[in-house]
């Protein structure tokens, strides 16, 4: 469990190498709107794609002061190509702000996706080696 072709499923908590807790609440796969509505800055997504949504929950584990940022996970789909955090304003965004040992944070991430891809998405915290994967599937 936690491989690309049998990622931690919706719901289930992994702690992480670093000390991360990391939990996929729950995903909006198509929130073109809600990102729409929530900034009149934001950006259409490219033809072809579309705004994918995943609320995340990161407990501190650790021993010390750490911060957990939206664009530390990264998403891949299908056409196995890596997408990483899309640059708009998302509700209730996961907090870039320091959590301390026992804290919690959760929010949104937002990745713009392509639309083939996001039937069949899984994260990854690109700065986590070896990678662990949890399902975005719907």
């Amino acid at each position: 469990m936690g491989t690309r072709e049998s990622p931690i499923p919706i719901g289930t908590t992994f702690e992480l190498n670093n000390g991360w807790e990391i939990t996929v609440v729950d995903v909006i796969p198509y929130a073109d709107d809600m990102i729409k509505e929530e900034n009149m800055f934001n950006q259409e997504p490219d033809s072809g794609s579309q705004y994918f949504l995943a609320m995340i929950a990161a407990k501190n584990n650790g021993t010390s002061v750490d911060k957990i940022k939206g664009y530390y996970f990264n998403v891949v789909g299908p056409s196995a190509v890596a997408y990483e955090k899309a640059s708009v304003v998302t509700p209730d965004p996961l907090p870039d702000t320091d959590i301390f040992p026992g804290g919690t944070a959760e929010g949104y991430v937002c990745w713009e996706v392509k639309s083939s891809d996001a039937g069949n998405l899984t994260m990854y915290h690109q700065h986590v080696e070896p990678y662990v994967f949890f399902s975005l599937k719907p």
